[in-house]
């Protein structure tokens, strides 16, 4: 995962462009009420950033807040800073979509009272110090498309409710985009998680999650990118890769896995950014079929326990820019036929038992 460092790429549509509201007079002050309680349940405004949170403003004009073009009094988007902490009062705004609270200073735990933002499509606190778990509760809020709480300090488990979708509810079927890499998240990746059939990016990185990789993982056809690394799953990889035939980066490194690189994920050729399955116990040969990544940038398998020869065959990947082979049980000779990797600029073959001549690469400039 050293090499492949969240690799969102542009999968975030920030809705906030479809919330901006022209402001007209109403009865209905719901919002402002609420707006109102927020503020005075925070302790201080030392950047001065909720000063224009007052009767002499309305409240769809206050810095960070938008409202709705269809219920022009309603509060559709919160984007603040220097927030501290969330208020539970969060959970007065019935009608909110968009909430954007990262890169503040918050600590404590996410409010339950999420849960009551039922109309919730994307959660934005990623690079706060939020700590506790994941409120279960999180699961009641059936329009999020995109969660993001990377770069945190949450504890605990990921609730099983985020992937149970009972069929009478069916929770977070709309899920696109589940980040939260880097944080203090243990245990298992439940089995429902299966269940997020429209789930595109989906990157766990960098916690504490153990145990096997949830088959059912196969059943998200949609996903491009799925990255797991810097965790302690272990076991071998039995996820049927070939059914998630829009991934575009794989990424496994740095866990405790074992047994063989499966042959399927060699013939994913949706494969375009990376796979990266590094650092981990693998000890197999490197399949033929590693030919068939014709759209693949980056491969690492370096630091396992790879035998037998570089297939030959590798020069299919014509589009490779990085190898990475290093710190295997690799032998015999290179093979010529990777004088052919056009577009090859980084190669690594170190900490191998290889003989013979090394081939002559093109330069790709």
């Amino acid at each position: 995962m050293a090499k492949i460092v969240s690799l969102l790429p542009v999968y975030i549509l920030l809705l906030i462009s479809s919330f901006v509201l022209p402001v007209k007079s109403s009865d209905n002050m719901t919002d402002m009420y609420a707006l109102l309680s927020f503020k005075s349940s925070i302790d201080g405004d030392p950047n001065g950033k909720l000063f224009s949170w007052n009767h002499s403003v309305h409240h769809c004009q206050w810095k960070g807040v938008v409202c709705g073009h269809r219920h022009p009094e309603r509060v559709t988007a919160l984007n603040l800073d220097s927030l501290q902490f969330i208020p539970e009062e969060l959970g007065l705004l019935g009608r909110l979509k968009f909430l954007n609270l990262s890169e503040n200073s918050l600590s404590g735990n996410i409010p339950s009272s999420i849960s009551n933002c039922s109309k919730l499509e994307v959660l934005h606190i990623e690079s706060n110090h939020i700590q506790g778990t994941i409120p279960s509760q999180l699961a009641q809020c059936r329009e999020l498309t995109y969660i993001s709480l990377r770069e945190n300090s949450l504890l605990g488990i990921i609730p099983p409710s985020l992937g149970s979708i009972p069929a009478e509810i069916g929770r977070l079927t709309n899920l696109r985009i589940l980040n939260i890499y880097e944080t203090l998240l243990e245990g298992t990746i439940p089995l429902e998680i299966g269940k997020l059939s429209n789930l595109q990016w989906f990157d766990l990185s960098e916690n504490m999650l153990s145990g096997e990789i949830p088959s059912t993982i196969s059943n998200l056809t949609s996903l491009n990118g799925f990255l797991l690394g810097g965790n302690s799953f272990e076991g071998k990889i039995r996820m049927k890769l070939c059914n998630m035939k829009a991934l575009e980066v794989l990424s496994l490194s740095s866990n405790k896995l074992t047994g063989a690189i499966p042959k399927e994920i060699m013939t994913l050729t949706s494969l375009s950014i990376a796979i990266d399955l590094s650092n981990n116990y693998l000890n197999s040969t490197i399949p033929h079929e590693i030919g068939k990544l014709k759209n693949v940038g980056i491969i690492i398998l370096s630091d396992n326990r790879l035998l037998g020869e570089i297939p030959s065959s590798i020069d299919g990947c014509q589009v490779l820019e990085s190898l990475y082979l290093g710190g295997n049980l690799l032998q015999g000779t290179i093979p010529l036929s990777m004088s052919n990797l056009k577009s090859l600029q980084k190669l690594n073959l170190s900490n191998n038992f290889f003989s013979g001549q090394i081939p002559e690469l093109k330069d790709p400039f």
